[in-house]
């Protein structure tokens, strides 16, 4: 299968092809081109062309099954004779005269509802053989886990996720693993108790000897019931104590541990077809989805990218022509503001010997206003002065 890494697509595609042992031109029916386009049409045909084989699951191995069977018949010969030692007595009926503190029958309950609940795995974990055939169960749900994982990566990647379902069946085997650990605690406690009763009647037992003695010294007869009472109770409290170390032992160190470790071996089995099944069957048609979507995307880049450029040529043409118009329009305003300044200037020298015309006019206006009324006063002096002048001559005439 193709390549999922983080080098080039292009280059993923000549070493996919070159690990085939073929050409591009052979896998996708045409010539080799160059184009970038080409080369991604190229690389869908490749993934579209690449591993097909279909996943034939082997035949379910039953070996550890089986074993499983055999260990639950074993178990329960051995828990039949503990139970009709403990409980059944040699006249009839039941009885409990080797369990005088009842710990063996809290490691019987207690071993019953472990077998039970590793009898629901072991068997919860065996249905699941078939449902991987069907894509059902936890098969299903691991493919469902991997078809999200797709979605936002392009490395798949399943032991995670096997290891979280490895996980949790290995969870609910762990209460029965726990039960084991518990039953020989149980077979120690009850080895204690035991010996601590037994060491209590043979207390009782010497006491009695003691005051047996002392009667005989006085010349009555000795009492045998005490004492054989106390030994009687005593090697009771010894039968409890190695009776519940060897139940615990039996039941709990060897009978459930060998139950769940066929059952674990069970999960790792099945552990195994669903990793083999997927990295046959699942992970390579996700990985060409994935690889396709990849494709898809990394084209729709490129035409964006394409539109982009194109885009920006355009831009770029529009800018051009838009200076060549401010370049143009630029020259026109400049010629335009030539002839303004032209004709503002023609205009202010028009306006100003038109201005200085019209003083110099008024002022010669206002200096022949200004001779005509000195020319006036002239004549009125002169007039005047030829008037006395001429009284003067008549004056001095008359004289």
């Amino acid at each position: 299968s193709i390549s999922v890494g983080r080098m080039s697509p292009l280059t993923n595609v000549d070493r996919a092809i070159a690990a085939r042992g073929t050409t591009i031109e052979a896998v996708c029916g045409g010539p080799r081109h160059a184009v970038f386009e080409e080369k991604i049409l190229f690389l869908a045909c490749a993934i579209a062309s690449s591993h097909s084989s279909k996943f034939d699951m082997k035949a379910r191995s039953g070996q550890d099954f089986w074993v499983w069977h055999l260990w639950l018949f074993a178990s329960a010969l051995i828990l039949v004779f503990f139970v009709r030692y403990l409980f059944w007595a040699p006249e009839g009926g039941f009885s409990a005269r080797a369990d005088a503190t009842g710990v063996a029958r809290a490691i019987v309950v207690l071993f019953v509802v472990a077998v039970i609940v590793n009898a629901i795995n072991t068997y919860s974990v065996f249905f699941e053989f078939d449902a991987i055939k069907q894509s059902r169960g936890i098969f299903g749900k691991h493919v469902a886990t991997l078809r999200e994982i797709s979605a936002n990566k392009i490395a798949i990647d399943q032991q995670f996720s096997l290891e979280i379902v490895e996980n949790k069946l290995l969870r609910r085997e762990g209460w029965v693993q726990l039960s084991s650990n518990l039953l020989i605690t149980l077979g120690m406690i009850g080895t204690v108790l035991g010996l601590t009763i037994a060491m209590g009647q043979l207390s009782g037992t010497i006491a009695a000897i003691r005051d047996n003695i002392a009667a005989s010294a006085d010349g009555s007869l000795p009492d045998l019931d005490a004492p054989i009472a106390g030994l009687s109770g005593a090697l009771a409290g010894m039968s409890t104590a190695f009776l519940t170390t060897l139940l615990g032992a039996v039941l709990g160190g060897l009978t459930l541990k060998l139950l769940s470790h066929s059952t674990v071996n069970l999960i790792e089995d099945l552990v195994d077809n669903i990793r083999h099944k997927t990295e046959a069957e699942v992970i390579p048609a996700l990985q060409r989805e994935v690889w396709e979507r990849e494709m898809l995307e990394l084209a729709r880049a490129h035409e964006s990218v394409k539109t982009f450029v194109d885009g920006a040529s355009d831009v770029e043409q529009s800018l051009r022509n838009y200076t060549q118009s401010m370049a143009t329009a630029s020259s026109q305003m400049s010629a335009i503001a030539d002839d303004i300044t032209t004709k503002l200037n023609d205009y202010a020298e028009e306006s100003r010997q038109g201005y200085l015309q019209s003083k110099a006019d008024a002022l010669l206006n206002r200096f022949r206003q200004l001779t005509n009324a000195w020319f006036g006063i002239a004549v009125f002096l002169g007039v005047v002065l030829l008037l006395q002048t001429g009284a003067i001559v008549v004056f001095f005439a008359s004289r």
